[in-house]
């Protein structure tokens, strides 16, 4: 089990963004800019951070063989939580995503879900690790395609 857990902790670093070292070397982005005012930027980082998170507590949780925080933790970042049920997400977000945004964010949404109930229904741990490994390849994933640019 430790080997898993320190695999999901590479996935998450790996998943974190990159800072470059400082060089004249310009590199240009093929992400798909999402064009945001600070509001909206501030909410979807937010969602991100918390999405972490919840990772991060599932596994410490699994860690300490505590399945009922395990399951809260991922619970708390399932469906009921996104979009529309958000009275905290801004009124003008969905307009400005890009259509391939609500896939992942549904398949991630889903994947915690999946994750709690695997969890409640006592999987075996290294089964709710894969489910943890999948929830971060949706993330890079996503990383990996977009990137947030300021509205002027």
């Amino acid at each position: 089990m430790t080997r898993s857990i320190m695999m999901v902790i590479a996935l998450i670093i790996l998943s974190l963004p990159v800072t470059r070292a400082q060089t004249n070397d310009v590199i240009p982005s093929t992400r798909q800019a999402i064009i945001l005012t600070r509001n909206e930027q501030d909410y979807l980082i937010g969602e991100m951070h918390r999405n972490l998170s919840a990772i991060s507590s599932v596994i410490g949780a699994l860690a300490q063989s505590d399945s009922a925080r395990a399951a809260q933790a991922a619970a708390s970042r399932g469906l009921a939580t996104y979009g529309d049920q958000d009275p905290n997400r801004p009124k003008t977000l969905s307009a400005k995503l890009p259509p391939a945004w609500k896939p992942m964010a549904m398949s991630l949404r889903q994947g915690f879900d999946q994750l709690a109930q695997g969890i409640t229904a006592n999987e075996p741990a290294q089964t709710s690790l894969r489910r943890v490994s999948r929830l971060m390849a949706i993330c890079s994933g996503c990383h990996a395609s977009f990137q947030f640019s300021r509205q002027p």
